[in-house]
């Protein structure tokens, strides 16, 4: 077996931390037991977004769909 950490172990999760802390068996509460209580499933979808934005790619330069304005950029 391989173990693959994509993202460092998390440490200061301070509302973690308090939401865990009600739990009398801590044993089975993880960060997707917080995500599935906590989170609705608009929020992970607008948290996907920010992880995962749409694109405008002008000449070679590839740009925030949002922040792009054609008007501005300028391929001259």
């Amino acid at each position: 077996m391989i173990k693959i950490n994509t993202v460092k172990p998390f440490s200061g999760l301070n509302k973690y931390e308090l939401w865990r802390s009600q739990w009398a068996d801590k044993s089975g509460i993880d960060i997707f037991s917080y995500v599935s209580d906590m989170c609705s499933p608009e929020d992970s979808l607008l948290f996907c977004r920010l992880l995962f934005p749409d694109f405008v790619v002008v000449g070679e330069a590839v740009i925030l769909e949002n922040k792009y304005d054609a008007d501005v950029f300028y391929l001259g």
